[in-house]
């Protein structure tokens, strides 16, 4: 693992929209600006699983 700065945080026009199919299932992830993964159902609007990415900083 890599030593990260101090001040370490996502830059504020972040954007990772990424998609991935296997086995019939689909799914869209997307981060956003304030370190929030969440993941979609193919087709569907409502979020399927979501997290919170944390940027600590000393």
């Amino acid at each position: 693992m890599g030593i990260l700065p101090t001040n370490a945080r996502p830059p504020s026009d972040i954007s990772m929209p990424a998609t991935a199919q296997g086995a019939g299932a689909t799914a869209q992830i997307s981060i956003n600006s304030t370190g929030e993964v969440r993941c979609y159902r193919w087709g569907g609007d409502s979020v399927y699983f979501g997290a919170y990415i944390s940027y600590y900083v000393e």
